[in-house]
């Protein structure tokens, strides 16, 4: 993310590539956890974080969600599709070992676009141990925030921290701790 003197909701919707009556949610959601304050300019609200980044991401963490709505598991994949994400990403940035699933992040707007391929093969729910492939829906487009193809490290943070195995959180808990804040 570039580093900008003066946030507002207009250059935050276009770094993040979402619109500004969006920003101007979330920013209200940070205004009412007191992450953020706010000076009001003639035009627009400035807004100026309270803390450093890693004070911030502990106090926002329990508001915070998976960006992951929903998981689609599938045969065939072929063409290269979506950011690297879930546990192919872990094993990108940390000692864990490589999945043999493959798994990409992709908008609803990508899914919908690539549901429309005649190869593309839906393995149900249930039979998900036999996809070589699975897809996560995210709530925003992964790519934004993504360093050289793989979902940025906060954002897999959330999406993987419901896992219940012990070493993929203690992977988890590595990546926060070298990570660049």
């Amino acid at each position: 993310m570039p580093e900008i003197d003066n946030w507002t909701a207009t250059n935050l919707a276009g770094v993040l590539n979402t619109s500004k009556m969006t920003m101007s949610r979330a920013i209200d959601s940070l205004i009412d956890i007191e992450l953020v304050d706010v000076i009001q300019d003639w035009r627009e609200k400035q807004i100026y974080f309270k803390e450093d980044r890693k004070t911030l991401w502990k106090r926002a963490l329990p508001y915070l969600k998976t960006p992951v709505q929903k998981k689609v598991f599938v045969e065939i994949v072929d063409r290269d599709i979506g950011t690297v994400a879930g546990l192919c990403a872990l094993s990108e940035l940390t000692m864990i070992a490589s999945p043999e699933r493959k798994v990409r992040a992709l908008t609803k707007k990508d899914w919908k676009s690539f549901q429309k391929d005649k190869n593309l093969r839906i393995i149900p729910e249930v039979s998900k141990e036999l996809a070589p492939f699975e897809f996560e829906i995210w709530r925003y487009d992964p790519k934004v925030l993504s360093i050289g193809g793989i979902v940025d490290p906060l954002s897999l943070y959330l999406s993987l921290s419901d896992e219940h195995n012990e070493r993929i959180q203690g992977e988890l808990k590595h990546l926060l701790r070298e990570f660049k804040w």
